[in-house]
């Protein structure tokens, strides 16, 4: 898997969310569930398996449940810890994405050094220019495209899997292609090949351009 550090540096953040809100909520598992004990959800006819929603929230992914988040589950956290949209449950608000932007940079970066399509390039940049230099040139084009990935807003044609922030139910069959929607979320869906994409058709763009520029300088 190319691009498995930035994956699951994803998947961190997103089990640190629910983790946090869950938290500020007061709480239990058994309280997302719907649940107001133990008693109650063992007694019951069980829709939702505890022991899942307690790996989702501490970030364990198995073969199973290999992009943490099933469309059944994002369901229950949107709901049960009143998050805003499907957004705010996969990505986070907008100044949650600012605020690890740049974490997110170098993880892409490391991974698009072992990618074979880009990894010359990104060696040659990375001589010229620090990680942190780049990323403080690029910090703000860097959120606009990476903003633009989570909403599914794209000119060009992929597989990802987008969902509506209403109802998170896929705008078209799994594996069809289809043309970004505004109104959509990128689900964890095959994200790491959907970073790979990003990575190399959008973020692979920028860098170049960068080091262009950096080259004209010397």
């Amino acid at each position: 898997m190319l691009y498995e550090k930035t994956a699951d540096f994803i998947f961190k953040t997103t089990a640190k969310r629910i983790k946090d809100r869950k938290k500020e909520l007061g709480f239990t598992y058994y309280n997302i569930m719907g649940y107001d004990s133990k008693v109650s959800y063992e007694l019951s006819r069980k829709e939702y398996d505890y022991n899942m929603v307690q790996k989702i929230a501490n970030e364990k992914t198995s073969r199973n449940n290999p992009y943490l988040l099933t469309d059944k589950y994002a369901y229950l956290f949107k709901e049960a810890l009143d998050l805003y949209s499907y957004h705010d449950l996969y990505w986070g608000t907008d100044d949650e994405i600012k605020a690890y932007s740049e974490d997110l940079f170098y993880h892409l970066l490391e991974d698009m050094k072992k990618d074979p399509l880009t990894k010359r390039n990104i060696a040659d940049l990375l001589n010229l220019k620090s990680k942190e230099g780049i990323y403080n040139t690029l910090s703000e084009k860097f959120f606009e495209i990476f903003y633009q990935f989570t909403k599914g807003k794209s000119i060009e044609y992929y597989d990802f899997d987008i969902v509506d922030d209403k109802d998170n139910k896929a705008y078209s069959p799994h594996n069809e292609k289809l043309k970004f929607s505004d109104e959509g979320t990128l689900s964890f869906k095959k994200l790491d090949m959907n970073i790979e994409k990003f990575a190399q058709e959008r973020l692979f763009l920028i860098l170049t351009g960068e080091m262009v520029t950096a080259l004209a300088g010397l």
